[in-house]
Protein backbone atom coordinates (compact mmCIF):
# COMPACT_ATOMS: atom_id res chain seq x y z
CA UNK A 1 0.00 0.00 0.00
CA UNK A 2 1.29 3.46 -0.88
CA UNK A 3 1.70 6.23 1.66
CA UNK A 4 0.28 9.65 0.97
CA UNK A 5 2.82 12.42 0.55
CA UNK A 6 2.75 16.17 0.93
CA UNK A 7 3.62 16.30 -2.76
CA UNK A 8 0.39 14.47 -3.64
CA UNK A 9 -1.66 16.84 -1.48
CA UNK A 10 0.07 19.82 -3.12
CA UNK A 11 -0.77 18.42 -6.57
CA UNK A 12 -4.41 17.99 -5.55
CA UNK A 13 -4.50 21.57 -4.33
CA UNK A 14 -2.99 22.80 -7.62
CA UNK A 15 -5.48 20.80 -9.74
CA UNK A 16 -8.40 22.23 -7.75
CA UNK A 17 -6.95 25.76 -7.90
CA UNK A 18 -6.33 25.69 -11.66
CA UNK A 19 -9.22 23.44 -12.65
CA UNK A 20 -7.27 21.06 -14.87
CA UNK A 21 -4.63 18.36 -14.74
CA UNK A 22 -2.80 19.86 -17.72
CA UNK A 23 -2.51 23.31 -16.17
CA UNK A 24 -1.43 21.82 -12.84
CA UNK A 25 1.22 19.76 -14.64
CA UNK A 26 2.51 22.84 -16.44
CA UNK A 27 2.62 24.90 -13.22
CA UNK A 28 4.53 22.18 -11.35
CA UNK A 29 6.87 21.24 -14.23
CA UNK A 30 5.51 17.70 -14.43
CA UNK A 31 3.90 15.61 -17.10
CA UNK A 32 0.13 15.35 -17.05
CA UNK A 33 0.45 11.59 -16.59
CA UNK A 34 2.59 12.15 -13.47
CA UNK A 35 -0.06 14.40 -11.95
CA UNK A 36 -2.81 11.90 -12.82
CA UNK A 37 -0.81 8.97 -11.45
CA UNK A 38 -0.03 10.69 -8.15
CA UNK A 39 -3.64 11.72 -7.62
CA UNK A 40 -4.80 8.19 -8.44
CA UNK A 41 -2.43 6.88 -5.76
CA UNK A 42 -3.77 9.41 -3.27
CA UNK A 43 -7.38 8.46 -4.04
CA UNK A 44 -6.53 4.75 -3.77
CA UNK A 45 -4.84 5.25 -0.41
CA UNK A 46 -7.74 7.27 0.99
CA UNK A 47 -10.38 5.03 -0.56
CA UNK A 48 -12.44 7.95 -1.87
CA UNK A 49 -12.86 9.82 -5.13
CA UNK A 50 -11.36 13.27 -4.64
CA UNK A 51 -12.22 14.75 -8.03
CA UNK A 52 -15.26 14.28 -10.24
CA UNK A 53 -14.46 14.34 -13.96
CA UNK A 54 -16.30 17.10 -15.77
CA UNK A 55 -15.46 17.00 -19.44
CA UNK A 56 -11.99 18.39 -19.85
CA UNK A 57 -11.94 20.08 -16.45
CA UNK A 58 -11.39 18.68 -12.98
CA UNK A 59 -13.81 19.66 -10.26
Amino acid sequence: MHKTTLEQWALLEKVVELGSFARAAEETNRSQSSVSYNLALLQERLGVALLAPSGRRAC
